[in-house]
């Protein structure tokens, strides 16, 4: 694919990066990839006016709306997990597909709601386990409620 570079003008230059065809395409990557970096960039530095048009857009966005689905809101419903824990999950729901003899897009989608099944009830339990401690319960009694919230949340 030798690109023939002819320094003399921009406009040859040009020419060859076009002729090349890849080359051109990788430099138009770089150059949307920096300018949307700046961009970002930009953004993030300027200071938004309190009493600007910019505060209400920016209160809107960070409230949520509860007509939104569950899907949209994944930071509130879903925990993050450690490496270890997404291991188990994983394992375990890999074990149930191979136990119920899943392939294919069976299989797939089965495993993703597994994980995300398991993902949400960690979070569920850590909920519940907020609002014992709270309460000031001990270990065992802790335990128990824990359950029943847990009972309660899944019947909801």
């Amino acid at each position: 694919m030798g690109l023939e570079m002819n320094h003399e003008s921009k406009s040859e230059n040009l020419s060859c990066a076009i002729r090349g065809g890849k080359s051109l395409s990788v430099l138009a990557a770089a150059l949307l990839a920096t300018l949307v970096a700046s961009g970002t960039a930009v953004a993030e530095q300027s200071p938004s006016r309190p009493g600007g048009p910019a505060a209400p857009a920016s209160e809107s966005e960070t409230q949520t709306h509860p007509a939104e689905p569950a899907s949209l809101r994944t930071k509130e419903s879903l925990p993050r997990i450690s490496k270890f824990e997404a291991r188990q999950f994983r394992h375990a729901c890999q074990e149930r597909a191979n136990e119920r003899g899943l392939k294919g897009g069976d299989r797939e989608s089965f495993l993703t709601r597994c994980f995300f099944g398991r993902r949400a009830q960690k979070g569920v339990r850590r909920e519940c386990k907020k609002q014992g401690a709270a309460k000031g319960l001990d270990k065992t009694a802790l335990r128990d409620f824990v359950r029943e919230c847990v009972r309660e949340q899944r019947n909801r």
